[in-house]
This record gives C-alpha cells, structure tokens and sequence, in this order.
C-alpha cells in the first residue's frame, strides 16, 4: 500500500489494471450466464469455457511481441484503445438474435480483446521493473496480486447481481462494461508522462527487428533459457514451482469430491460446506498477498514452498485418517495465505533476474508452461479418484507433497542470488 500511494507510474498502471479487469471479470460471469441462456447452451458454455485458455497459451507469443514493441506506453495505449472498441463490438453484437454465427463472433472478439490484454500485461512488466526499485517489487506484485484477487470475487459478483438488476438485458449490461475499459485507456491516456519509458528498451528491441521473424522468436527461446541458466538458483526455483503448481491445479477438485464423499465434513449441507472452504480460500490468499511484513518475509522461497507442500499433506492427512472440518478449512487458510506470498515472490524473482529486453517473453514462456502444467495435476489425482477411489487419490496425493516438502527443504540456493533466497528489505 505504501508503493501504492508514493509511486505515481505505479499507481498509474495498477488504477489501468483494476478497471481492465473489472471489465474483464463482469463480462465472463454475463457471458457464461448468457451462454447458459441460448438453446445450444451446452456447446456454448464448453466454448466459453474452452477460450479461457487461449490467451494463456498465447503468451509465448505475445510476450515476444511486448518486449519487441518499441514504444511500450503508445502500445498500451492503442492496445486498451482496440479493447475498448471490441467490446462496443461485442455489445452491438449481442443486441442482435442469438444465431451461432453472433455467437461465434462475440467468442471471437472475446478471444482477441484477451489477447490484446495479454499482450499488454507483457508491456506492463517491464515498465514495472523500470518505474519501481528492485527492493520495492516483491511489494508491487503483493499488492497488484491482492488487488486481482479482490476484483475477481467482487466483479463476478458483481456481474451476476448487475445482470439480475437488468432483467438480462445484454445490451444495457454491454454499455456499462464497455465503460470500465473507456475508464482504463483514459487512465493511460491522461497518466502516461508520469511512466518512464527506458530508452535503453528501445534502442535494444530496434536492434532485433532487423532480424526475421521466425529466426528473433526462435531465438528468443534460446536467450530466455541462457539468461535463467547463468542467474544461480532461478531454474531450481521454477523447477519447485511448478511442481507445486501441479498439485495445486488438482486441489479443489479433490477437495469437492473429497466433501462429497464425507459428510462428516459437511456443515449443514455440501453447497455450504464448499462455499465456506472458497470463502477462507479467498481470504487468506488475499491477506497473504497484503501482510508482507511478516516473519515469512524472512525465510526463502524453497522453505515457504516447503511448508506449503506440509501444509497440503496435512491436508491429505485429516480427508483420510483425521476427516475434521475445521483442519480443512485451517489448513485452507494457511495454504491461501502461503500462496499469497509464493505467487509475488516467485514473480519479484524473476522480474529482478530478467533483463528489460527479455522479460515479458520470459514470463510468457514461464507462465505458458504453468498453463500446460496444471492439467497434468487434474488428469492424475482426479483420474484417480475415479478409476480407483477418492481416499487412494488423496494418499498419493499426500506422498507427492512430502516428495515436493522434502526436496524443497533440502534445496540450497547459492547465496550470491539473494533475490531468490530472501526477499528484499522493504
């Protein structure tokens, strides 16, 4: 918060950020319930589910095109322009009869405008790493993370209420989404001068241009591994990471079926019960995020993803022998919480180890690779849990976390990248 209020390109960027994703999060609730609506609802909702992993898997690309941009804040700027205009678009569309063909198309302009904000985040990256000190960054991306996870259960809430207050009409609700991305290209439009954009980037990314396409992206693959390869301690980091990651993305699905199995678990009902396990989720990831000063700030990042995978064997513990409520919802809160803190730390890490002029390829890259990761996690423990049994699931489930727990611990990153063994001081 302290970031939040003395840095002005900062709060410039994140002030752009919480209207985009306002945007972002009243549109794919309607969205869903407006699919929902249509006679074809069930190929509609698997298609509008099905895109959300378009964008993630573009960022491979999309982070090569940032860091090859040379004017990072006119990109921005005329990047929130085109999403704006795609959801005039998409209002304009929906408005008409529900044919497939509309619907395809507002899937289509859908897809693109998550593109253009993928693209986007990739500029941001590097002018964050420009605009705010190296020792002040683990608190930019605590904060910007608490703020995504606050704005992601207030807009979907949001959208379901605004959608219901509008008798589902699609066009009125369209008008007013399409206003909260007229608000974030108007807050990049009129706060530009206050972002610095590093000459340095410019100079460097004109270089590469001359180059062809296919050879510069190619390339840039190879850079992004040399440039982690030399930084001690970062491939054993993400390494540790995503395999956290891959036990992470199988959570609440073995949670839920876990719940459904167990009705010594339940309060009053099932619904109840889930919905107060992702309530305490959402809370302690959001507190995680916020509290930085804290005696976690303290321990390295293979320690926290440590007691991070104790904490979740814990967990796979009481579903089988312990079957207590309240263990659950404890360790959920306590799993949130260290979440909260992994997530910016992880990212703080290799924003800091990153040059300028690979950085949003390489998060593109890391990112696209946690994407692909996850369902691996679903497709093993959940298949379990149905081919086999849900308590079998869990078992091995637990072993994997103590693998991840005991190699985690064991790890010994080099001292000399005191970025990745112990925060900064803030």
């Amino acid at each position: 918060m302290h970031l939040f209020i003395k840095d002005s390109a900062y709060r410039t960027l994140i002030h752009a950020n919480i209207w985009n994703q306002l945007g972002d999060n009243l549109f794919n609730i309607v969205f869903v319930i407006f699919a929902a609506s249509l006679n074809y609802h069930v190929l509609a909702v698997s298609l509008v589910s099905f895109i959300t992993v378009i964008p993630a898997i573009s960022q491979v690309l999309t982070g090569y095109l940032a860091d090859n941009t040379h004017h990072k804040i006119k990109s921005l700027q005329i990047g929130k322009l085109f999403q704006t205009l795609l959801f005039i678009g998409i209002t304009l569309l929906i408005a008409k009869d529900n044919t497939f063909i509309i619907f395809l198309l507002i899937l289509l302009f859908k897809v693109i405008s998550d593109i253009i904000g993928s693209y986007a985040e990739g500029l941001e990256i590097p002018l964050l790493k420009i605009n705010v000190e190296d020792k002040d960054l683990n608190e930019a991306f605590s904060f910007s993370t608490a703020v995504s996870h606050m704005i992601n259960i207030v807009g979907q809430a949001a959208g379901a209420s605004l959608i219901i207050l509008l008798s589902y009409d699609y066009k009125a609700f369209g008008l007013i989404n399409t206003v909260t991305f007229i608000i974030a290209a108007l807050i990049i439009f009129i706060g530009n001068k206050r972002i610095n954009e590093d000459p340095f980037t410019k100079s460097s990314t004109a270089k590469k241009n001359s180059r062809s396409f296919f050879k510069s992206f190619l390339g840039s693959f190879k850079e992004v591994y040399v440039g982690l390869k030399q930084k001690p301690g970062i491939i054993s980091t993400f390494i540790i990471f995503a395999a956290i990651n891959v036990l992470g993305s199988a959570s609440d699905g073995l949670i839920n079926l876990g719940l459904l199995h167990n009705e010594h678990f339940w309060l009053i009902n099932y619904g109840y019960t889930v919905g107060a396990a992702n309530i305490v989720f959402s809370i302690g990831l959001i507190l995680g995020s916020l509290i930085i000063h804290d005696f976690l700030n303290k321990l390295s990042f293979p320690k926290l993803v440590g007691i991070l995978a104790f904490l979740i064997a814990i967990m796979a513990v009481n579903f089988v022998m312990l079957k207590s409520i309240w263990i659950l919802l404890s360790c959920n809160f306590l799993v949130a919480y260290l979440l909260g803190k992994i997530g910016p730390r992880f990212t703080s890490n290799i924003v800091s180890a990153t040059e300028e002029t690979h950085l949003a390829a390489t998060m593109g890259i890391i990112n696209t690779v946690l994407v692909f990761g996850a369902p691996i996690g679903q497709i093993i423990f959940l298949g379990l849990a149905n081919i086999a049994s849900i308590n079998i699931a869990w078992i091995i489930y637990g072993i994997s976390s103590i693998g991840i727990c005991s190699t985690s611990l064991l790890l010994r990153v080099p001292k000399k990248n005191s970025k990745i063994n112990q925060t900064s001081e803030l």
